[in-house]
């Protein structure tokens, strides 16, 4: 009975299978239709059929070799076929052929630096394979070969046609049959780098640098190393150190010098005990011919000059008279003098102060009156000066000029025919210069 139940219940399930298309290799059942999976390397015809790929393929979508969809491990798809290797200028990756970048000839993954040889490319231009790049010319220290490659020049060449033909060297080395040799100087000569030979470093230096050969590393005998430079005799504002062979800088504004004082000062200073200063100390006066602070007489405190006469000031007990130091017993009142006897004298009537009875003998004017050149003490300066409120002297107008009214601004000039002088903006010039007009003086 059992049985007889099995039978009945499986009758629709048979009929059902019988009613559908037929189903090959595969097949699997659903409540309404069947379905085929055709194995690898087959594909399924209009008939629903399961047929066989061409032998390359993997997968396919019909009978050609071109119908390829996947390949075995030991093939590439490339446009429909399964091939054992990938055309020029593609390179395998994930079952498949992908183009090389634009540069490469064969590549064996993406991008330019993958490059595994070259050719000229697609744009026309000749490439060269170095370091896995197609390069349009190669580095320098490469040359081309006829395989497209870059491969090195000789050793210390940085251009060269063939490993044995060099056409320029590293420094410090030349071109000798096409090979580089390492160029040899001797003392006081250093490597010249664009003619490829030695050339004399700067007097005094035994050994120099390159590109430079003022400057020196070291000097030899005789000569003083000094900011990198040989020197016969130290320059201006040094001295030497003998035991250095070197030279040593003398303080700012100083022109000459030893260890330990200087000797001349810059323009403007005065040398006073080995220092140099802008005003000298008490007791001294700058001589400006020499740039040196040199002792007052000895009556005077303070001076303009070397002369008993030219004290500024006194020590104390004495006091001035016409610029020197007397004691104060002997002061004469004003207008007159101290004559050789010890007695006061009278002065010229012109004079306030004197050292002599003459009307040039004066050294100092009343108010309303000027010192002269001559001594003598004058209401109006002569051609040529002017009256000096300060001073009380008779001072030089400026060169060229015959009347002025100080010492920068001058109203008429000393001109002739041979020598013409014109005034503009208050000074005699030869010429006027063209800011404006100038009329010639008379």
């Amino acid at each position: 009975m059992w049985s007889h139940l099995v039978l009945r219940a499986s009758l629709p399930v048979l009929h059902l299978t019988l009613s559908l298309p037929l189903c090959l290799r595969r097949p699997f059942i659903s409540e309404s239709a069947c379905f085929c999976c055709c194995l690898s390397g087959e594909y399924q015809d209009s008939d629903g059929e399961c047929r066989a790929c061409d032998a390359t393929c993997l997968k396919c979508t019909g009978p050609r070799r071109e119908d390829c969809i996947s390949c075995g491990s030991s093939r590439a798809l490339e446009e429909g076929h399964c091939v054992a290797e990938c055309a020029k200028g593609k390179y395998r990756s994930g079952g498949q052929c992908h183009l090389c970048d634009h540069t490469c000839a064969t590549c064996k993954d993406a991008g330019p630096a993958n490059c595994t040889s070259c050719d000229t490319d697609k744009f026309g231009v000749e490439r060269y394979l170095h370091q896995g790049q197609c390069l349009d010319a190669c580095p320098e220290t490469f040359y081309h070969t006829s395989k497209r490659t870059c491969q090195p020049c000789s050793e210390n060449c940085r251009l060269c046609s063939s490993p044995n033909h060099c056409l320029q060297c590293n420094s410090s080395f030349y071109v000798s049959d096409g090979q580089c040799v390492k160029l040899e100087c001797g003392e006081g000569e250093v490597e010249d780098p664009d003619y490829e030979e030695c050339m004399p470093c700067e007097e005094g230096c035994r050994k120099c640098v390159l590109y430079n050969p003022r400057h020196c590393l070291s000097c030899i005998e005789g000569f003083y190393n000094f900011q990198d430079g040989c020197y016969k005799n130290c320059p201006a504002k040094t001295y030497s150190v003998e035991e250095e062979m070197t030279c040593a800088p003398c303080e700012d504004d100083c022109m000459s010098c030893d260890e330990h004082e200087c000797y001349w000062c810059e323009a403007d200073l005065l040398l006073s005990e080995g220092q140099c200063v802008s005003v000298c100390p008490d007791g001294f006066y700058g001589n400006e011919d020499l740039n040196e602070c040199e002792e007052c007489h000895p009556d005077c405190a303070t001076c303009s000059g070397p002369e008993n006469g030219d004290c500024l000031s006194c020590e104390e007990g004495r006091t001035l008279a016409n610029g020197e130091c007397v004691p104060e017993r002997e002061v004469c009142p004003i207008k007159t003098f101290l004559n050789d006897y010890g007695v006061c004298e009278d002065c010229h009537p012109s004079c306030e102060f004197c050292s002599g009875p003459e009307k040039n003998q004066c050294t100092k004017c009343g108010k309303g009156r000027f010192l002269t050149m001559q001594q003598t003490c004058v209401s109006k300066c002569s051609v040529g000066f002017f009256a000096s409120q300060l001073s009380g002297v008779c001072e030089a107008c400026p060169q060229g000029c015959s009347l002025c009214a100080d010492a920068l601004r001058c109203s008429r000039c000393q001109s002739s025919r041979r020598a013409p002088l014109f005034l503009q903006n208050g000074q005699c010039v030869t010429e006027c210069v063209r800011s404006g007009m100038c009329p010639v003086a008379a």
